[in-house]
């Protein structure tokens, strides 16, 4: 029995755009508080990087 390779190309392209609306629903609450707190980039950037020291200590 042989398998087409576009099943495979379809299969992969359902994964693939299910995790990308999986990863955009984990990070709706997230770019939600980016845009309501208002901060400009740079705050926003310094504020992640001292999240991500914290984490590393």
């Amino acid at each position: 029995m042989a398998v087409h390779s576009n099943w495979f190309l379809l299969g992969w392209g359902v994964v693939a755009a299910a995790s990308i609306w999986k990863f955009w629903r984990l990070t709706a609450s997230y770019r939600s508080s980016l845009r309501s707190s208002g901060t400009p980039p740079a705050s926003a950037r310094q504020r992640l990087e001292r999240a991500w020291q914290k984490s590393n200590q």
